[in-house]
């Protein structure tokens, strides 16, 4: 009887010169149970390769290149009964997981070695790529962000967040974890900085009106109980790029030879920490997320 997996790999293409850091927090190296069905390690080498084989554009009459990374670890989700495979993730349970394991830290894990794979006693028989629209299927770090891997121990970590995704959230931490995602997934940062003030404000945002100073002063109030220093000067003018950027009036680099400053990604980075922190520590530590059902809990914690 044929048997499926909905598998994603996270390459190893972010550990090249990252020597010093791949000593002080070495990748995942043995198998973690995240939940029953829910695995986070190393494919057999035969299966990984297959798979990136699977998912790569094919080409006529020309060469494939040679892949000049592999497998780091992977994401496994073990499916029960009879299910289709052409489509892949249906639940939406793998995406879910590897949402969340962006919030115990920051890696660009994206699904384009992503496929649906079927399997016998003897071993696997079919592989499927994921066909996935709406969203890129690459997720990209900030600059800053050098370790593009998850150690043992945090894996652990995302291992007791698994259990929250059957318990209700607030509507509040559900959308900033949306958010999040979506600008994790995003490259340019013209696009990033209002996904991740959006994320922002579906946390804090309470009334109509002093929209300003809404966020000016409940988001450094938020970063400061998160261990992120954001000033309120800061978060002003986080919130006036941020509503040029919605409103069309300008961009971050007008011209291809233009980027962000470091000082603008300096605070965006804390503004995204800002972000990730509260959506993770909402998940592990209910009396803090229910600050976010309720709006006169929120003003009455961060007044403005």
């Amino acid at each position: 009887m044929m048997r499926y997996r909905d598998i994603v790999i996270h390459t190893n293409s972010g550990i090249f010169g990252r020597e010093e850091e791949l000593k002080a927090s070495p990748p995942i190296q043995q198998w973690v149970e995240l939940s029953e069905c829910m695995s986070l390690g190393r494919l057999e080498q035969g299966l990984a390769k297959a798979i990136m084989d699977t998912c790569e554009p094919k080409a006529l009459g020309i060469s494939p290149q040679f892949r000049q990374y592999a497998q780091l670890y992977s994401f496994v989700h073990e499916l029960s009964g009879d299910v289709d495979i052409h489509r892949w993730d249906h639940d939406n349970e793998l995406t879910a997981v590897i949402g969340l394991s962006r919030l115990v830290h920051p890696t660009a894990v994206g699904f384009a070695y992503a496929a649906r794979v079927g399997y016998e006693s003897e071993g696997m028989k079919e592989i499927f790529p994921a066909q996935i629209i709406g969203v890129s299927k690459e997720a990209f770090l900030s600059p800053s962000r050098t370790r593009d891997w998850l150690t043992y121990a945090e894996a652990h970590v995302l291992r007791d967040l698994v259990t929250s995704l059957k318990q209700e959230q607030p509507r509040r931490v559900h959308n900033a974890l949306w958010h999040h995602e979506y600008a994790t997934r995003t490259y340019y940062l013209d696009h990033r900085w209002t996904l991740v003030c959006t994320g922002l404000e579906a946390l804090v945002h309470t009334d109509s009106t002093r929209n300003t100073a809404q966020f000016t002063k409940r988001v450094p109030a938020l970063a400061f109980e998160l261990g992120v220093n954001i000033s309120e000067p800061e978060a002003a003018a986080a919130y006036d790029l941020r509503s040029r950027l919605a409103h069309g009036v300008s961009l971050i680099a007008a011209k291809t030879s233009h980027g962000p400053s470091p000082a603008q990604l300096h605070l965006y980075d804390r503004l995204e920490d800002t972000l990730r922190t509260a959506i993770l520590r909402s998940m592990q530590d209910k009396s803090f997320a229910d600050i976010f059902r309720d709006d006169d809990q929120i003003r009455k914690r961060w007044p403005i």
